[in-house]
């Protein structure tokens, strides 16, 4: 490869990727100064290299970075001048010729002048010259490069390199030594005679240097000791005067320092001791204990080593050095105890680093966790996320930690066996000598018989002692809690107050004890006859609360109150008596009535002398227009019943139409319901009202069965286009016996599955993705097509879409409405289309009720559309003629038939 740059004579090093090669051998090149066309063949290449560059300065093999004060205050590039001590030592200079294309033709030489003269060529693999050992003062590095097939480039570059002396090298140092020589050689020649005075100098410095090893023993605590083993004389510093140990006694001999030894100690020294002297060990350090002034026992450790040996190799001589430890020793002592402590407490005790991980723990954290160390090392303070868990319960300890240094507190934590139990538990911090914070230390312990006891204590509070149900206090409470999340959520609940009709003439006349009896019968059937979560309480004698959240109609409710007193009228026994109840319940609603605790009682009871003033065993709303509402309710629900059991709910068909050819590819059945009575009602109204009921498993049988049928009948009048869609709701899709009772259908009719496609909606697939494919899979085994229905109004995420056998997306009407106005809906509606491309599923959109609909659809390539731009749903009598009939694409795409070109 040949390269060719602006040195070759061209106008500039920047070009346009695409370039041409004429037939006579020209290069043709469009750059940033216009085209470029030269003849490779005669230029000759530019042996020019420009001048060689320091980049960088290495010292004892570490490269050295700029910073002020150091060094390199600067870049290389920009420095003339290095200075460096005496002891930086190796150094070397890093250079480069810098924008050479080929690295690999040129040729450094360097030379050191004040060194030597001589150019050094550099190692082509190695642009760094480095120099060892060189004296101090000054030098010049000169550096050169070259094209390997030319001359050296005549530019130098050079760098001023200072050496400083060694300090001793200085010439103010050797001026120095100079004088001192002449000094010294006319003192020893005119003061020789001075030599005694000299001698006792010498001696004063040698006992002050004593004096200053003396006092530096003294301050370190240690004793020293020189034993001349010989001899057996052992001489010492005697700094254990201060604890009252009289060393003189122990300084003739070793035998006599053994007299001092805690005779328990004293085998284990001399053992110690003879090892050492035999050379089996490097070093004597052994602690054992000598008895001090008052005859009481001070623990010492003793280090020492031989020193000098005699002409066969024998210890002659021995020195090392003795420190009192008694306090160490005690210290160690309260620590062991303190460990003990720590090992035997009954309660719990942990140990966090700064960080709060684990890093140490007691045998009862052990006991009442069921954890060991190993298993929770390292892993940061949590707490179980439970009801009778505090909020926040962590951010208030580091509060608490950060402004007081401790916290102390009830929490909940954890058992091994997941098991949640009640603690107290106290924190407190241990503090580095800088203040910072080391540890968290946590004492904890297990208080949950002391919560069972509080527990009983509450209960008497707040449950009535002769049910065991709520009382009245209780029931304020949980009432007030209720409002809450309602407001919350914006949900609703419902209120019930029961009484007990004459129940004070028959507590007189039958007696207290049974009335007792009857009161718990009641409590028991109020309670049976309510869902978990729901609150049973007892306000008095013979009143009793309900509170039902998550209400959601008031045929719910209706039918609900209708139960209760079912259930509440059946005979109740009492010692051999047969007795019947009467009752009346008031209901009120929040919060359409109201969201205050005392107004929804005090609604409630109200409505409750309502009923009583009406009939025997009867319920009131307290908003007569709710009671209104559900008594419709009621009425429609009955119609609803009868007119499924009549068969008199149409199947109305709307078509989906393909843009493409303008021909129908299919329809969707849909239910209808006009009532002789109540007139049209809307498939929103009573559909609904059918999934709530449980009667939208018989209605979704028969429009099955009715669309089947019908289908039929276009294939056989050779009409039919595409597949009939027919919606299952979520009862139906999960009833087991579905595939086996549209198998039977389609077998019934002779119909072949690939005509019928089935709508599911993203709710009613999403609860259990296992049992959903499952389900799915036997359905497209009969062959059968599927539709996810409403696409974009669920919870659905893609992950889950893709795990699903779909054939067909059907994107929801909402998305479409504005999509001409609307860039963001139109945004998301192109997305849904590319992601059900990209799985290779159909597309279906609905709600298409313009002509700019169908362009934005055609342009995004989304062919298959439904909606009243073609056609309302319709009778099934007029269908064949929307098979036959081909919509003009003028109608729908416009002059987008000459722009745009469709794919399938």
């Amino acid at each position: 490869i040949t390269h060719f740059t602006s040195w070759d004579g061209l106008q500039s090093d920047e070009f346009n990727r695409p370039g041409i090669l004429s037939s006579n051998g020209y290069l043709y090149f469009g750059g940033t100064n216009g085209l470029d066309r030269f003849y490779p063949n005669i230029i000759e290449k530019s042996l020019f290299v420009r001048p060689p560059r320091v980049v960088g300065l290495n010292v004892a093999n570490k490269k050295i970075s700029i910073e002020e004060g150091g060094i390199l205050e600067k870049s290389m590039l920009a420095t003339s001048k290095v200075e460096l001590g005496y002891d930086q030592t190796p150094f070397s200079f890093e250079f480069t010729s810098p924008q050479y294309v080929k690295p690999s033709e040129i040729e450094f030489r360097y030379r050191l002048l004040g060194l030597d003269d001589k150019w050094i060529t550099a190692v082509p693999s190695v642009r760094q010259a480095t120099y060892t050992n060189i004296n101090s003062g000054t030098y010049k590095f000169e550096l050169q490069v070259r094209d390997i097939r030319g001359s050296w480039n005549g530019k130098v570059t050079n760098i001023e390199v200072f050496i400083a002396p060694a300090w001793w090298a200085t010439p103010l140092a050797k001026s120095m030594y100079s004088i001192f020589v002449i000094l010294m050689l006319a003192l020893v020649s005119l003061f020789y005679w001075k030599k005694q005075q000299k001698e006792k100098k010498v001696q004063q410095a040698i006992k002050e240097n004593e004096e200053r090893l003396k006092l530096s023993l003294w301050g370190s605590g240690y004793e020293f000791w020189d034993w001349n083993i010989n001899s057996g004389e052992v001489s010492r510093s005697d700094e254990f005067r201060k604890i009252q140990i009289d060393c003189s006694k122990m300084s003739k001999s070793l035998n006599e320092l053994a007299s001092y030894i805690h005779p328990d100690d004293l085998e284990f020294v001399r053992e110690k001791l003879t090892n050492h002297i035999a050379g089996n060990t490097k070093h004597f350090d052994t602690c054992y204990r000598i008895v001090d002034a008052k005859r009481g026992w001070r623990w010492i450790q003793d280090r020492g080593k031989v020193v000098a040996f005699n002409n066969d190799g024998s210890a002659l001589r021995m020195s090392g050095t003795q420190r009192d430890i008694t306090n160490i020793r005690e210290r160690d002592a309260q620590f062991e105890m303190l460990g003990q402590a720590f090992k035997s407490t009954s309660d719990g005790v942990w140990i966090r680093d700064h960080e709060w991980r684990l890093v140490e723990c007691n045998p009862a954290y052990e006991r009442i966790t069921g954890f060991s160390l190993s298993e929770k090392r390292n892993e940061v303070l949590w707490f179980p996320e439970i009801q009778e868990q505090p909020e926040n319960l962590l951010q208030r300890i580091r509060m608490s930690i950060d402004e007081k240094g401790n916290w102390q507190g009830e929490a909940w934590s954890e058992r091994k066996n997941n098991d949640p139990f009640p603690q107290k538990l106290s924190i407190d911090t241990l503090h580095d000598e800088k203040g910072n914070i080391r540890y968290y230390v946590g004492v904890f312990s297990d208080i949950t018989f002391h919560k069972r006891t509080e527990e009983e204590f509450r209960k008497l509070a707040n449950y009535d002692s002769l049910t065991g149900l709520p009382n009245r206090a209780c029931l304020y409470d949980r009432l007030n809690q209720t409002i809450e999340k309602t407001k919350r959520d914006q949900g609703r609940f419902a209120l019930f107050l029961i009484d007990v009709d004459n129940f004070k003439r028959i507590n007189d006349s039958l007696g207290h004890s049974v009335g007792d009896i009857l009161i718990r019968q009641v409590a028991s059937r109020l309670v049976n006859c309510n869902k978990e979560g729901d609150t049973v309480a007892r306000i008095g004698g013979d009143e009793f609360v309900i509170v039902m959240e998550n209400v959601r109609t008031s045929t719910s409710i209706a039918a609900f109150s209708e139960l209760l007193l079912k259930e509440l009228n059946q005979p109740i026994f009492v010692r051999g008596q047969k007795l019947k109840l009467n009752f009346s319940v008031g209901v009120t609603l929040a919060p359409d009535d109201a969201i205050i605790a005392e107004r929804l009682i005090r609604n409630a009871d109200t409505a409750m002398y309502e009923a009583k003033k009406s009939v025997e065993n009867s319920y009131r709303f307290y908003s007569v227009e709710f009671n209104e509402r559900a008594r419709k309710r009621l009425i429609l629900e009955n119609a609803l019943r009868k007119s499924i059991d009549d068969e008199t709910i149409e199947l109305f068909y709307q078509p989906k139409v393909d843009l493409n050819s303008g021909r129908v590819d299919g329809v969707e059945a849909l239910a209808r319901w006009t009532h002789k009575e109540l007139g049209f009602i809307s498939p929103a109204e009573f559909i609904p009202l059918a999934e709530e009921t449980g009667l939208i498993i018989p209605l979704g049988a028969q429009i099955l069965k009715q669309a089947i049928k019908q289908t039929k009948k276009w294939v056989d009048e050779n009409v039919m286009r595409g597949r009939t869609s027919i919606n299952l709701s979520a009862h139906q899709f999960w009833n087991r016996n579905l595939a086996s009772e549209i198998s039977r259908l389609l077998q019934e009719e002779n119909l072949d599955a690939k005509y019928i496609e089935l709508e599911i909606t993203e709710s009613a697939c999403m609860q259990d993705m296992e049992e959903t494919k499952s389900q799915m899979t036997v359905l497209r085994e009969l062959g059968m097509s599927l539709a996810l229905d409403d696409f974009g109004t669920g919870y659905s995420s893609l992950a889950q879409l893709k795990a699903l056998p779909f054939d067909t997306l059907k994107v929801d009407k909402s998305f479409v409405d504005n999509i001409e106005l609307d860039h963001q809906d139109a945004k998301v509606v192109k997305a849904i289309i590319d992601i059900a491309k990209t799985m290779e599923m159909n597309v279906v959109i609905e709600g298409v009720e313009s002509k700019l609909q169908c362009e934005y659809l055609w342009k995004n390539r989304a062919y298959i559309v439904q909606g009243f731009y073609f056609s309302r749903p319709v009778k099934a009598n007029l269908m064949p003629e929307l098979f036959r009939k081909t919509w003009h694409k003028e109608e729908y795409i416009g002059k987008l038939i000459s722009n745009v070109t469709p794919l399938a």
